[in-house]
């Protein structure tokens, strides 16, 4: 990937983060009328636009590294550096608390509640907890490209269940309205690389930490896209079979819910992915399930490279990542099927992240043995990715081809297409739900399972009634008591 040298070559952190020069010098370069309107001045161009550029929270509490911050809690080597910053996007939470905001900063809200800033993160888990960061972790199966290709995909996502019977890298189920589920991972990826690249032509003493910080953010979300849990919604028929099973228990004694709490099947179904999940990864960190550059990843990093250019690298690593990892996710969900105790499918056990110990929760170490193989696959194909784009990003940042330094600003400028396709699902979103956002509840009711269950009851107490009824009356009338003649 790099020379021991440059791996420890030192990237000082300056006294002043000059972020509002950086803010006003991606304004001066986006030649974009799209975004001069938006913005109609440089002032205007600030934290909160930028945050909305990149589809990034702008909850106020959310403090996202690069733009609110310079990071510098590393060793100060490059290495140091990336290591440090492709953990960052899971820690400062910039994909969660994505509640809408208008342009001066304050929030959206419905009648009684507050609006998603875009629908499709409540189809992956909501907007609240870690699990509304998931749209942006994901790359399913769509268009090539992030928000460039997205309208290409010919054969979008489906909800319907016999999928997950075949082609289950094909399913996926929506809440929010929108017509099909659309995942931001790749976008993120892009987005996130192309302010990196913007970053090295920015003449700034700050600007080679800022660059390696956002493409070590770059590398977090194509090293997501290279796990197979990342890449399907439901991976396997197993899981939604389990987790209804288990549903079916607390529903039955409930009545649907009118007699007692009862979690929503499809929220029993989302917690035994997100126990899955977690499981999986903390089994992988357990064992230390690593990957080590070799000869192959290599020739895999420059035939990226020489087949799609340094930009095609860019715009696509993480869908390569995901279209290689995507194959491994059935057997992956199938094996941690097998794999977990019976705990992690009881209704509201939920695994919180960090929290427990892959061990405790083995129930079948053979089964295991398959994750922790395709745990290596994955480890694999996110290096030969990663060291992809950092070759892409390294002679991109290094040019002197004006044409490409042009084609790095003409892409960031068509984010302004992915913040009006946002915008267009949000306006959409709130003229259906005037209420807004109704946070998630401890439980609730089921009609339709409470009138089959009561149906069922009264069908078969009918059913026992008439088949005694009719026992009784075939009874002779002479088999009753004899008594002895006198």
């Amino acid at each position: 990937m790099q020379t021991d040298s440059n791996k420890l070559e030192k990237v000082l952190c300056p006294h002043d983060f000059a972020i509002y020069d950086f803010l006003g010098f991606i304004y001066d370069s986006l030649q974009s009328n799209e975004v001069k309107e938006r913005w109609k001045t440089k002032d205007r161009f600030d934290l909160l636009a930028l945050k909305s550029f990149l589809d990034l929270s702008r909850n106020k509490e959310v403090k996202v590294a690069g733009i609110d911050f310079l990071p510098c809690d590393d060793d100060m080597t490059m290495m140091g550096l990336l290591l440090r910053e492709c953990t960052r996007p899971d820690e400062d939470f910039r994909n969660q608390k994505r509640f809408a905001y208008s342009e001066d900063g304050k929030e959206i809200r419905g009648a009684k509640y507050p609006y998603p800033d875009d629908p499709i993160v409540l189809d992956m888990g909501g907007i609240y907890g870690l699990r509304g960061q998931a749209h942006a972790h994901y790359v399913l199966k769509e268009g090539f490209g992030g928000w460039l290709g997205r309208g290409m995909d010919n054969k979008p996502l489906s909800s319907n269940p016999l999928l997950l019977f075949k082609e289950p890298e094909s399913f996926a189920l929506g809440t929010s309205g929108v017509p099909s589920v659309i995942t931001l991972g790749a976008d993120m990826a892009i987005s996130h690389l192309l302010v990196a690249l913007v970053a090295t032509y920015w003449q700034n003493e700050a600007s080679k930490r800022l660059s390696l910080a956002f493409l070590g953010h770059s590398l977090h979300y194509v090293q997501d896209a290279s796990d197979p849990l990342h890449t399907v919604q439901v991976g396997n028929i197993c899981v939604a079979r389990r987790a209804g099973a288990e549903f079916f228990k607390p529903a039955f004694i409930t009545f649907g819910g009118f007699f007692g709490e009862l979690q929503s099947p499809t929220t029993a179904v989302a917690d035994a992915i997100s126990n899955l999940h977690l499981f999986a990864e903390a089994l992988w960190d357990d064992r230390h399930i690593r990957a080590k550059v070799s000869f192959w990843h290599r020739v895999y990093a420059d035939l990226m490279r020489f087949l799609g250019s340094d930009i095609g690298v860019v715009l696509f690593s993480a869908d390569m990542a995901a279209l290689e990892a995507r194959q491994f996710a059935p057997s992956l969900f199938e094996a941690l099927c097998k794999c977990v105790k019976d705990d992690l499918w009881e209704p509201g056990f939920v695994l919180e992240d960090g929290k427990f110990r892959a061990k405790d929760y083995i129930k079948d170490e053979q089964a295991c043995k398959k994750v922790e193989e395709i745990g290596r696959i994955s480890a694999n194909i996110a290096l030969s990715n990663s060291l992809a784009l950092y070759n892409a990003y390294k002679n991109l940042a290094t040019t002197s081809d004006k044409e490409k330094v042009r084609m790095v600003f003409s892409l960031l400028e068509r984010r302004m297409d992915a913040v009006k396709e946002r915008e267009k699902r949000l306006n959409e979103y709130m003229a259906k739900n005037p209420d807004g956002t109704k946070p998630p509840s401890g439980g609730g009711r089921i009609m339709w399972f409470f009138i089959v269950e009561v149906g069922l009851i009264i069908g078969f107490s009918y059913a026992l009634f008439a088949v005694i009824t009719r026992v009784f009356r075939r009874r002779p009338s002479g088999q009753g008591t004899q008594h002895p003649s006198l």
